[in-house]
């Protein structure tokens, strides 16, 4: 196994995480800006709109497909994560719209550390994350939003 702190980054592990964080961030802003002028609902089925198709000409060109044996489950969980990812957005598109984008987007910092203490609690993958490491990071994470929600007005901020 490589040691995670060697500073080789690869294009399929870390790459892709970076390059998802500049979108999201990127996102972030111009949900901000474009949230005064149209409705949040909107805007998400936009991005929605945009993304799926994305995903859906991505996928059947690199092969994809459902299995005719388990159509109606793959559809009905396909609709469930469509439902629950459209709430999800519009909740955070009404969050950037009344609260400034540095304050707000600093909570997707959570995000990994959520999916890695869930892994370890609903899939029992504890084996392979240090019990120690978790927890220094959810620390970490934690304070650092604290300190960024509890800085004085104009600092850090927005």
């Amino acid at each position: 196994t490589e040691d995670m702190f060697s500073g080789g980054l690869t294009l399929q592990g870390e790459g892709f995480m970076v390059l998802a964080a500049l979108c999201s961030a990127m996102a972030s802003v111009l949900f901000k800006r474009y949230a005064g002028m149209e409705s949040s609902s909107v805007l998400s089925g936009y991005q929605f709109l945009v993304g799926g198709l994305t995903l859906a000409a991505a996928g059947l060109l690199l092969g994809g497909r459902l299995d005719s044996q388990s159509l109606w489950a793959s559809t009905a969980l396909i609709l469930y994560m469509a439902l629950l990812s459209a709430v999800a957005q519009t909740l955070w598109a009404l969050l950037l719209r009344w609260n400034p984008v540095s304050r707000v987007t600093v909570y997707q910092f959570l995000t990994p550390v959520c999916g890695v203490l869930l892994s370890v609690l609903l899939l029992r993958e504890d084996s392979q994350v240090p019990p120690l490491q978790c927890l220094a990071t959810l620390v970490l994470v934690s304070g650092g939003i604290l300190v960024l929600n509890r800085a004085p007005k104009g600092e850090l901020r927005g």
